[in-house]
Formats: C-alpha cells, structure tokens, sequence
C-alpha cells in the first residue's frame, strides 16, 4: 500500500487525511476511534488526530481492546473511502443477534439511480430491476478481500481469550469465528467507494474535505504578490510560490514546497520537499517525492456529481438514414402537417382562451439529442398552477417508475381533456421537429429527472432527437407496474432497429390509431 502508506507519513499532510478517514465512522454511535495499521509502516504516521496502534502479520490484539469489550467493535476498513447511507448501516450494525458479527459491503451495484439488466444465457432480456434509492440486501459472500465495516458485538468478542488475537486477512477470521461458534452475517449496501491506494482514491478524498479544514496557510509560507491562492488550500510550513503561480483548491502543499513561476497547481496534494518547476501545469496530481514519484490521474466523479459531463451516445455515418434521411424525413412530412393542421390550431386557439386564463402552449423542460434541454410543445390542458399541485397528487399515482399519472386528474379544463383524448394536444410540436428539436419519430420526450433515474439506458435513448409519437407510443399496454419497463424496453428497441422502414410503419400504425381514438369520441 505505498500510496497510502506515504501519504500518512507526510509531515501535516498525514492528520488531514486521517481526520477525514475517521469520519466514515461518524453517526455509527463507535464510542472510541483508533486508527490501526500494519507495524512495517513508519513510526512518522501521525496520532495527532486519534491514537495509532500499530499490528504484526495480520493480526490485532484482543488485549488492546478492553474498551470494546464493553461497547462492541468497529472495524472500519481505512483503505477505503466510501459514500453511503449512514442510516441504513446504523440499521444493518444494530440488526446483528447478540453474538453474531456482521460485514457490510459498500457496492456501486446497488447505489441509485441505476438499474440492472437480468438477461438469460442465451442474451435475450429477462427484466430490469430498477434502484431510485440506495439498497442493502443480504449477501452470500462478498466481492472485496475485506468488508468497508465488519461489527463484532460484546458477545462475539469475549470468545476471543485474553492473549489472543484477532486475524485481519478476512477468510482467516471466518475460519477462526467457525471455529468459536460465532456466525456472520453478510450484507451489501449501495454507496460509492473509492480505494486510498490508489491516486484516484486519494484525489477523491480530497475532493470530499470540508473547505474550512482545508483552509490553512501558514505564517512561515513566502507567497509572491503576484501568485494567487484560489478556493481552499492547505500550505504547510516553508511554502514558497513564486511569481504568477496560481494554486487551486482543493489542495494540499506540504512543508517546504517550492511552486516555480508560472506553475500552477489544481486539485492536487504536493509532499513536503518537492519543487514544481517553472511553467509546470499539476492537474488531479498525487505528487509524493521529489523526482522518484509523481502520479497523475484524471479525477473520477463522485456518484452525487450532476454526470452532465461528456457521455458516450451511439452513433452513425454522415449519410445513413438515422443522420441525414431521417432529417429530411421530418422536415417534409411536418412541413406538409402544419399546412394541413392550420385552421385547426387557429380554431383550438380561440377554444382555450375564451374557456380558461393562462397561455395557448405549455412549454415542457424535456432533453433531446446528446442530452440538450429544450421546451417541448403542447397546447395547454391544465389550469396554470397544474405543476405545483403535482407533489400533493403523488401519493395516488398510477403508474411505477419516476413518471405521474392519475385518471380523472382534477388539474384538467374541460377544453384540455378533449385535447388529449384525441391527441390534439400535441400538434404543436411540429414546430419543435422544424427547428430539430425533435423528430416525428423517436423515443418518449423525458424530462432530466427521469433520464437521471436509468443511467443503464439513458445514452441510448438520446442518441436520437425525440418524437411525437414512436414504438413505445403504439405498443404500450399500460399494464400494472409495467409501463415503466416497456418504456425502456421499446425506447431502446426503437434505436437499435432504426430504420426508414420501421418510422414508415410506426406512422402508419399511429395514424390508424388516432383516427380510431378520434372517431371514438363521437361515437
């Protein structure tokens, strides 16, 4: 472990990051903290911040826990940074019966938003399995060589006799645990976790201190009238950065850093020591010793960042259909739509502002191709304050997943009820296929929330402009609890299949249907 072992031994450097690993801890009622680590580490590890103990061959003390005894045992694993549901693990620690231990797992798997993908051997889709908050399950074995926390209650320690000790390599302790006739319970819990052995793991722990306790500047450091210090920076002692050095925070210079002019440093823990040279440029770097290590490493986002970053989405050559003929598609048939529609509109117009106050058209925020936002057209159905009493009706929603709908919702005019069941409502957003907003045919237009719920399949689907109507819109059966899944199940069958010959035949079916549901209304 030669990362985390040096990042410990930096002199200052080595508390901050102690402080923050020990607050893993925190709200998990552990009556005392200590942190251990392996005897061949050097004795430079500072216990400024909790008392250090070190342990040989993989081994801990039964006689150095006394303590624990009494209040039980709280190993939580240092090599580790993780980010969790700290309710839910108080809740699996305090589940355990009075003598069994219990490891808990912090898993990616089980984090939300996600959602799983159950297939048969064969490749064929057997059902997604959807996660909108974090999970916790319990678990035949686990995936890491040792658990994030492992609890032993009072019961469980007093069959260990004084003398003795307690095995850290984690098969060993199962054995020895057999052997006293203490069981174990195993659980996985959806969080994020990221490895301190690793720059990504030390640069991400960074990332997550409090800015007050990185704010630290010491008297002795020589900072140039022209450097800049930008968000929060921790500056040991004998810092020099020289003229139009810039350093951004979060970062850590440990004691007698040199910064060269024109360097600059971001998000980065610099050891004691080491000189950047002039014009260097430090970006996400772990930077240990001068002129033997240096490790640079793209920072890897946390699971609460917005993942508006650059994101993989399928693609196709310039001249395919799903590229260029689908575009010309659109523009043709709406174009031909809006003239043949135009004394319709005029005609909804003047119904909607003679019946109820409020705009013609209902912008809708939804996302498009690549992820763009843009206003998705409709006429207006519902009385102006319609969204804000959305949050009071959700109790009584119909369907699963993050989408809403109820019958007979009271938020619709009258006008606005004949508008949707006969689909008028959504003539407008031709307009939106004009300006390439969205296409005739396409995926269901979704607003940011519910893309954000499935991130499994989210690429696929925008890596089209949305449309009025699509596969979903004419298969769908709105069974119980299953609209969600067929959702995603004929979004992305749609985008795999794309074709001029599917598009033709979903307009055919749609036009059939519309026809129908309209001559229903009459009839």
């Amino acid at each position: 472990m030669d990362c985390l072992r040096e990042a410990f031994c930096l002199t200052g450097v080595g508390s901050v990051l102690i402080q923050q690993i020990l607050e893993q801890t925190d709200g998990t009622d552990a009556p005392e903290k200590r942190l251990y680590v392996p005897s061949q580490w050097s004795d430079r590890v500072d216990n400024s911040v909790a008392p250090v103990e070190r342990f040989d061959s993989g081994m801990l003390s039964v006689d150095s826990l006394s303590g624990a005894m009494r209040e039980g045992l709280l190993i939580s694993n240092a090599r580790v940074i993780c980010r969790y549901d700290r309710e839910k693990l108080k809740a699996l620690l305090n589940s355990s019966s009075d003598s069994a231990v219990v490891a808990v797992e912090i898993t990616q798997e089980l984090a939300a938003p996600n959602e799983l993908i159950s297939v048969t051997p064969q490749n064929h889709l057997v059902g997604y399995r959807r996660i909108l908050n974090d999970m916790e399950e319990p678990a035949a074995e686990l995936e890491a060589d040792f658990p994030a926390f492992l609890y032993f209650p009072p019961a469980a320690l007093r069959c260990f006799r004084p003398g003795g000790s307690i095995p850290l390599e984690f098969e060993a302790l199962r054995r020895t645990l057999n052997e006293q006739g203490v069981s174990m319970r195993l659980f996985r819990l959806g969080g994020c976790v990221y490895d301190l052995d690793t720059p990504q793991g030390l640069l991400f722990l960074l990332r997550q201190m409090p800015a007050d306790r990185l704010h630290r500047v010491s008297a002795a450091a020589k900072i140039a009238p022209s450097a800049r210090l930008i968000g929060p920076v921790w500056l040991g002692d004998n810092v020099e950065i020289d003229e139009q050095a810039v350093v951004t925070g979060p970062s850590i210079l440990g004691d007698g850093v040199h910064i060269g002019p024109k360097a600059v440093v971001q998000n980065s823990i610099i050891a004691p020591r080491v000189t950047v040279k002039a014009g260097d440029r430090l970006r996400n770097a772990l930077y240990l010793s001068d002129n033997v290590k240096r490790q640079e490493t793209s920072f890897l986002p946390a699971l609460a960042d917005d993942g508006k970053g650059t994101r993989p989405h399928r693609d196709w050559p310039r001249f395919s259909y799903p590229r260029f003929g689908k575009r010309i598609f659109d523009l043709v048939f709406s174009s031909c739509i809006l003239l043949l529609i135009s004394p319709l509109l005029v005609v909804v117009t003047l119904m909607l502002k003679l019946t109820s106050p409020g705009p013609i058209f209902y912008r809708a925020r939804r996302q498009g191709r690549q992820g763009k936002d843009f206003d998705c057209l409709k006429f207006r159905t519902m009385m102006v304050q319609a969204d804000s009493l959305q949050e009071r009706l959700r109790g009584i929603n119909q369907v699963d997943g993050p989408q809403f709908k109820i019958d007979n919702d009271p938020r619709i005019t009258g006008v606005g009820k004949f508008l949707r069941d006969t689909c008028i409502d959504e003539l407008p957003q031709f307009f939106n296929v004009l300006l390439g907003q969205m296409s005739v045919v396409g995926p269901r237009p979704s607003p940011e929330h519910e893309n954000e719920a499935c991130p499994a399949w989210r690429d696929a689907r925008l890596s089209v402009r949305p449309g009025i109507t699509g596969l979903w819109q004419i298969c769908r059966t709105r069974q119980a609890e299953m609209d969600f899944q067929e959702w995603i199940y004929y979004d992305t069958r749609y985008v795999r299949n794309l074709s001029f010959r599917q598009d033709l035949s979903i307009c055919l079916r749609t036009a059939s249907k519309l026809i129908n549901t309209f001559l229903d209304q009459f009839g």
